[in-house]
């Protein structure tokens, strides 16, 4: 019985020596003596009401405050006279008067993806098979020689995902390299129609053969000395 009193008692005078605390406030002399008023500076609150028309009635919202309006020194002074406007697009543009030439090529050895006798980054060489005339002047020769870089060789894979053969980076004498656009692209048959719908076809009714046809690749890239492409020579 002792103990509930003597608990009962310090439980009493808690509240006491809680009313008799009292924090000392800190002041910063440092910041009394810089710190501007800022009191007509700092944006009134601004309340927002809406009315609800199930309970028929204004509901005070969440209280918000005014955005302030900064103002930058420096773009005041500098970027004030700036025009901002952008200038008016000419879609009445004439794309027609581009003008490009033709360059049909063969190459003059076959390259594949079958195989390690090419290579990415390998040169290979080609042959312009007609000439080429800006007007009246001859700016390239039937039968002249260039090279090409093998850029990508991308194997075939299974699921009848082809293989890609890539050549770009085209080089003619008497022509500016920079000014010829466009590469070769080769692929090989894509069967992965064929192969996902013997997967989902036959697999549904044998359980466990699906997986066989995942296992079909696709065919290889391959380009033959006999085989015409054309780039654009864009003078």
């Amino acid at each position: 019985m002792i103990k509930y009193l003597l608990a009962l008692m310090s439980l009493a005078a808690i509240p006491c020596f809680a009313a008799e605390y009292r924090p000392e406030i800190i002041n910063d002399e440092l910041v009394e003596t810089t710190m501007q008023d800022v009191s007509n500076v700092y944006p009134l609150p601004v309340e927002i009401h809406y009315n609800d028309l199930v309970v028929r009635k204004e509901i005070p919202a969440k209280v918000y405050y005014k955005p302030l309006h900064i103002q930058d020194g420096i773009v005041k002074l500098y970027l004030q006279k700036v025009s901002s406007k952008y200038p008016e697009a000419n879609l009445n543009y004439d794309y027609t008067k581009i003008k490009y030439f033709p360059l049909r090529i063969k190459f003059l050895e076959r390259i594949s993806t079958k195989g390690v006798n090419n290579t990415e980054g390998q040169i290979v060489k080609f042959v312009v098979v007609h000439d080429i005339y800006d007007g009246k002047k001859k700016l390239v020769s039937h039968g002249t020689i260039g090279t090409a870089r093998v850029e990508t060789i991308s194997p075939r894979g299974f699921m009848g995902v082809p293989a890609d053969l890539i050549i770009s980076h085209f080089e003619v004498e008497g022509l500016d390299k920079r000014k010829i656009e466009g590469d070769v692209v080769k692929s090989g048959y894509n069967l992965m129609g064929l192969a996902g719908a013997l997967k989902y076809s036959i697999g549904t009714f044998i359980p466990g053969t699906g997986y066989l046809f995942m296992l079909i690749k696709g065919g290889q890239a391959k380009i033959d000395p006999s085989d015409i492409f054309e780039v654009k020579y864009v003078p």
